[in-house]
């Protein structure tokens, strides 16, 4: 979209020359695109899945495929009580690996509901790839944040990015992590959620749809490059 704006400015020192006006027409043009960002502070859900391979443009990961957003009680963890796309693989973490991340919310209950639904916590310092993740420890009950946010999306049916027209609440965009005890940022995910998401017992996972490595923040579209993280901005 190209803006094209004309105002009238003041001038303030070229009045001394004879015939100046004291206003001069100026003419503004700007084009609104995509730009690339190289750090993630607001808009971040406080999840962060494990990448399967963190050399892979799409961290091991199918497009269109579940993936574990917050993990089951370690000793829960046997298929089927895991996401469809982890079936074969555990996280690096182990059991202090819940899936939960601190994205400037803490670690308490009320405080991860709050962040999932509606998003009003950053970090100081923003993430960037190689940050280091900080998790949030304990089996929190995310099933009514998570049922919250998908009832309240526009489009409660689609399941691919094509296909998605809703506001944005079915959106997550997350770090992925390289799966390690040492869990750091290799990229940024955009995740869809769904109904059944979560289960209400609390002792399965939650899952996401994994739709894209190149997420457009407080966007539904995909981004223009074949990976990183984007944001709609207006170019002079």
């Amino acid at each position: 979209m190209r803006v094209i704006a004309t105002a009238n400015i003041p001038i303030y020192f070229l009045r001394i020359l004879p015939g100046t006006d004291s206003t001069q027409t100026v003419d503004a043009a700007a084009i609104a695109g995509q730009g690339l960002e190289n750090q993630l502070g607001p808009g971040m859900a406080p999840f962060s899945p494990d990448a399967q391979d963190p050399t892979n443009p799409n961290f091991g990961y199918s497009i269109g495929q579940e993936y574990t957003l917050k993990w089951a009680p370690a000793g829960l963890r046997q298929p089927p009580k895991r996401c469809v796309g982890d079936k074969t693989f555990l996280p690096g973490g182990g059991g202090s690996d819940r899936g939960y991340i601190d994205v400037g919310q803490g670690d308490g209950q009320w405080g991860l509901y709050d962040a999932i639904v509606n998003g009003g916590y950053h970090l100081d310092t923003p993430l960037v790839i190689g940050s280091p993740i900080q998790h949030v420890g304990g089996n929190k009950h995310v099933q009514p944040a998570m049922s919250m946010r998908y009832g309240q999306d526009t489009d409660p049916y689609s399941m691919t990015q094509a296909t998605y027209f809703g506001n944005g609440r079915r959106l997550m965009v997350v770090p992925v992590n390289n799966g390690l005890d040492s869990s750091l940022v290799v990229g940024f995910g955009l995740f869809l959620i769904t109904e059944n998401s979560c289960d209400t017992s609390n002792v399965k996972p939650c899952c996401g749809v994994y739709l894209s490595n190149s997420p457009v923040l407080y966007s539904d579209k995909k981004g223009a490059g074949s990976g990183g993280l984007y944001r709609v901005k207006l170019f002079f």
